[in-house]
């Protein structure tokens, strides 16, 4: 991220596609949702793990390190109010000087 909080990010699809046409989520390319999932990530929090299950409809997890409180809280919002995501599920949090938690989200994609 531009702001120098180191992280690096790695995506990888947890499951192959099932092949259920009625998901949009189904024909996504990995690299779609990840743009989606860094387009709402604050420039203080990042990921270090992103999972996509095809097999559930675009269920989506994120392992996130946030530099503070207010970088976690910003990224919620984001992803609450972003029309790609629903379902977003904070999970439980270890804040020490700095938040880490596991995000669940349903990725419903939208046009580009």
């Amino acid at each position: 991220p531009s702001s120098g909080y180191p992280c690096e990010t790695y995506a990888t699809p947890s499951s192959a596609r099932s092949g259920r046409p009625e998901l949009a989520a189904m024909d996504a390319e990995p690299a779609r949702i990840v743009a989606d999932v860094a387009a709402v990530l604050p420039g203080d929090a990042c990921l270090e793990r992103l999972s996509i299950d095809y097999a559930r409809g675009g269920a989506v997890e994120l392992q996130v390190v946030a530099r503070d409180a207010s970088a976690w809280d910003r990224l919620l919002a984001r992803l609450e109010k972003a029309p790609q995501f629903r379902e977003v599920e904070p999970g439980p949090e270890v804040r020490d000087a700095e938040v880490r938690s596991l995000v669940r989200v349903r990725w419903v994609g939208g046009p580009r």
